[in-house]
């Protein structure tokens, strides 16, 4: 299947014109993303902007067609840091820390922030931002446990 060597050559980007560049045939990039050779002619169209009579029906109708190219975006995807914070965590201004594992992803950008953040030693402002980017209104307050980064 498709590696990481491929999202690195690719620049980054997954475009199904870029994967049969890359592979060098719509067969091989077919193979690839376990679909047929037709699915991605298809779809080599729609991304063209290039629709005929025939071409008129969305290649990506099929929600299998659909489930794979997600799937094979997902694994593509540059890698995310993934933040995990363990141990006795109120959330939302609650008074009671119950023990909490929560797990969400950082872009690039947001774990730049972060860091950022920690080298001015702003601690609060760091918290703040994690339960922005978590999506609680509120802010974190950890009274006991860990906080780690993944990536």
């Amino acid at each position: 299947m498709i590696g990481r060597s491929a999202t690195e050559a690719l620049g980054g980007t997954l475009r199904v014109t870029d994967l049969v560049q890359y592979f060098g045939s719509t067969r091989a990039a077919a193979r690839e993303l376990g679909v047929s050779q037709r699915s991605v002619e298809r779809y080599l169209v729609f991304e063209s902007g290039k629709r005929g009579e025939k071409q008129a029906r969305d290649p990506l109708r099929s929600a299998a067609t659909r489930a794979k190219l997600n799937a094979v975006r997902r694994r593509l995807a540059p890698p995310a840091t993934q933040v995990e914070i363990r141990g006795a965590l109120s959330v939302n201004g609650s008074d009671k820390a119950r023990w909490r594992k929560i797990q969400f992803g950082l872009s690039h950008e947001e774990y730049r922030q972060l860091q950022e953040l920690a080298f001015q030693g702003k601690e609060d402002a760091i918290w703040d931002q994690l339960a922005e980017i978590y999506g609680v209104d509120g802010v974190f307050r950890l009274e006991s446990g860990t906080i780690e980064f993944h990536s």
